[in-house]
C-alpha cells in the first residue's frame, strides 16, 4: 500500500511538472515576438491549488442524492470553489 501511494504521488508531481512547463514555454512562445524596448522574458506567475482525500463514504454519496435519482454534490465544495476556480492549475485527488 505505501508503494502505491509513493507512485501515486510521483505521478501527480509529474503532472503538475508537465502543465507548468507546457503553460510557461506557451506563455513564452508567445512572447517572441517582443516589441522593441520590452524585455522578452518577463515573469510570469502560476498558481496551484491542490486538495487531497476526497473520500466517498455512504454518507457523502447519499448527502448527494436527488429526487429525480442523479447526484449533485456542488455543495460540498461550496467553501472552496472560488478558491480552486481562480487556480491556473487545480487539481483534487479522488478517492472511492
Amino acid at each position: 500500500m505505501l508503494k502505491q501511494e509513493k507512485n501515486r504521488i510521483r505521478l501527480v508531481c509529474f503532472i503538475c511538472v508537465l502543465v507548468i512547463s507546457m503553460t510557461l514555454s506557451s506563455t513564452s512562445a508567445a512572447g517572441c515576438g517582443s516589441q522593441s524596448g520590452k524585455n522578452r522574458y518577463e515573469a510570469d506567475t502560476v498558481t496551484i491549488v491542490m486538495a487531497g482525500d476526497v473520500l466517498m463514504h455512504d454518507k457523502v454519496i447519499r448527502s448527494g442524492l436527488r429526487t429525480d435519482g442523479s447526484y449533485d454534490f456542488d455543495g460540498l465544495f461550496s467553501h472552496v470553489k472560488n478558491k480552486i476556480g481562480a487556480a491556473d492549475i487545480a487539481i483534487v485527488n479522488q478517492e472511492t
